[in-house]
């Protein structure tokens, strides 16, 4: 049954609508995308630069071993827990802007039987690009709440068995090898960032329907 023609010119406008809106949106998120990538890469320059800080930001008691040291409680790294913070920061803006581009590329795809296969290869390939950084953003978010849970089993240990040298030991390399790994994710992040703005600006030819 065809639709009656006030119906489809309904249709028409409102597609039309939504296309102009996520173009817009997209290119205000284009532009944040610029800027997120720019402050990742000074991050990534200030974490390498006090490194050994956020390395040194293990407290312990004094006298570890002894039973006043033991019912002290065992503080948390708060340097990695602020960097923790501004990074998250950082991941959920890049999702929020990641979405964006997509939904702007999805309504512009048409089904191949309307489009020319090599446009419709390129706007599936950047989507997928797209679909992998969003996968790798969300999962250092996971990565960085698993911290919390496996650094408190070890300080639990330590009050339980302080005299036990080697769990001291486990804490401090448990602290560097977070500050590696966020130090890692950060420039992964920033690179992730940079791979897309290159992508659409290489092919936004390829992104958008010509009318």
């Amino acid at each position: 049954m065809a639709l009656k023609p006030s119906l489809v010119r309904v249709f028409s406008n409102f597609q039309k609508e939504c296309k102009e809106n996520s173009l817009k949106s997209a290119d205000e998120a284009r532009i944040e995308l610029l800027k997120e990538q720019k402050e990742l890469t000074d991050l990534a320059n200030r974490v390498t630069s006090e490194y050994e800080k956020i390395v040194e930001g293990c407290e312990l008691p004094q006298n570890i071993a002894s039973e006043e040291a033991t019912k002290e409680p065992i503080l948390t790294n708060q340097k990695y827990v602020e960097l923790t913070k501004e990074v998250t920061k950082h991941i959920n803006k890049l999702l929020s802007i990641y979405r964006s581009i997509k939904m702007w590329i999805k309504l512009n795809v048409e089904s191949v039987s309307n489009s020319e296969t090599f446009v419709f290869q390129v706007q599936e390939e950047v989507l997928e690009i797209l679909n992998g950084a969003e996968d790798s953003t969300e999962e250092f978010l996971t990565n960085m709440s698993d911290y919390h849970t496996e650094r408190s089993e070890i300080t639990s240990k330590i009050q339980l068995y302080p005299q036990y040298e080697n769990l001291v030991h486990q804490l401090k390399y448990f602290d560097k090898k977070s500050a590696t790994e966020i130090l890692v994710s950060i420039k992964s992040l920033g690179d992730d960032a940079s791979q897309i703005i290159d992508l659409i600006q290489k092919n936004e030819e390829y992104l958008t329907i010509k009318k």
